[in-house]
């Protein structure tokens, strides 16, 4: 069996048990390739900026923190490992050039890339999208595509040549995390590229609770000391994620206690984003801007909800972080990485992700979504719970 197709057989081993109500992760479990590129790099160079990395600890399980500035749920955060060498075809009038180019989004193929790259093609905006697979980037009118990795910085400065802002969307979780965006922010300075809009997390900080969100903050301190110019999207955890939370019993279990979370959609984010990258008047510089939803709620408020969609009782179970960690312990998954999974919840429980922000609404110009009317939006994303259990 390949690498790749272990990896892939994880991936469905991972998400299939965790809908099936065996004290899965928090739905959104995906895991790197064991033959991915690792390396004990500490420091890299930056432009003509030196940076050393503090690093970001790699923990096996925790015990429960009095504090802590953050945590991050998104794993989702749907990352984005793109950006790349190969560019189709040169033309003449190369987008990157000609009036209205200059964006280059990374992630195009994620789901918050995505959604930027879409609304940037809707505005008629000439962009340059990048992706690890050119076959599932959608055709979106004005764009070139360039295909890589976040491996090969040599290829991210060839990718990012002519732009001037760069949509840094953070890599998948990974031990060798800080190096991947080492070599993105050390391209885009290579390159010349202006400015940097880069999706952190909320709270982020060296401290965190949420042991992947400790990168956000050594992401954001090595954008700072590079010279770019940049903004920041601290999101919550997303809205979307909540319904991959339930087990195939109509069960969410962790350590969430009964701590709250303002968890936001990702279409409000992607708005966001376009707004910033398209106002270049300096206004967004140096900014740092919480992506929230309009509401914390509790595990419970979130169950509740669900069950009002769904037709179908959804509970929550308050694990202990001992039983957390025991419950997931059949994955096989490296420490660092159940670590990150379970404090998830423990950020929660800690109040980490209980603040509701008007960033939003201040940027956007429209109001953020909350669970029930993205629910209603969005009936996919929780049209599994609807059906008989074990179907």
């Amino acid at each position: 069996m390949s690498a790749m197709t272990r990896h892939l057989s994880g991936v469905s081993r991972l998400l299939t048990t965790a809908v099936a109500g065996r004290g899965g992760p928090v739905g959104w479990a995906k895991r790197r390739p064991r033959n991915s590129l690792r390396t004990k790099q500490t420091s890299w160079q930056i432009g003509n900026h030196p940076w050393t990395a503090a690093g970001t600890p790699r923990v096996g399980p925790l015990r429960f923190p009095s504090g802590g500035l953050g945590a991050e749920g998104r794993g989702t955060r749907t990352p984005s490992e793109v950006v790349g060498t190969r560019r189709r075809a040169e033309r003449e009038d190369n987008l990157m050039t000609t009036a209205g180019g200059g964006y280059v989004v990374a992630g195009v193929t994620g789901g918050l890339g995505g959604r930027v790259a879409r609304r940037l093609a809707e505005r008629g905006v000439r962009q340059r999208v990048v992706a690890r697979d050119p076959g599932r980037v959608p055709e979106l009118p004005g764009a070139e595509v360039a295909v890589g990795s976040y491996d090969d910085r040599e290829g991210l400065r060839r990718a990012f040549e002519g732009a001037h802002t760069l949509f840094m969307v953070s890599a998948s979780e990974d031990p060798d995390r800080m190096r991947l965006h080492g070599n993105v922010v050390g391209a885009a300075t290579d390159a010349g590229v202006g400015r940097v809009l880069y999706t952190s997390f909320y709270g982020a900080g060296p401290t965190c609770t949420f042991t992947f969100g400790r990168d956000h903050w050594h992401t954001e301190e090595l954008i700072r000391g590079s010279g770019l110019r940049h903004t920041f999207l601290r999101d919550n955890l997303y809205i979307d994620f909540l319904p991959l939370m339930v087990g195939g019993d109509g069960v969410i279990r962790g350590p969430a206690g009964d701590g709250r979370v303002a968890a936001v959609a990702r279409d409000d984010i992607a708005d966001v984003a376009v707004a910033v990258l398209l106002d270049d008047g300096g206004g967004h510089d140096g900014r740092a801007y919480d992506m929230t939803g309009p509401e914390a709620l509790t595990m419970a408020d979130a169950a509740h909800e669900l069950s009002r969609a769904a037709g179908r009782t959804v509970t929550y179970h308050a694990e202990t972080l001992e039983e957390a960690y025991a419950s997931r312990a059949h994955y096989g998954a490296p420490d660092w990485e159940v670590a990150g999974w379970v404090t998830t919840y423990a950020a929660i429980a800690n109040g980490d992700l209980g603040t509701v922000s008007g960033d939003v609404a201040a940027v956007a110009g429209h109001p953020p979504v909350g669970l029930r009317e993205f629910l209603r939006r969005n009936p996919d994303s929780y049209r599994r719970l609807a059906e008989p259990a074990g179907t």
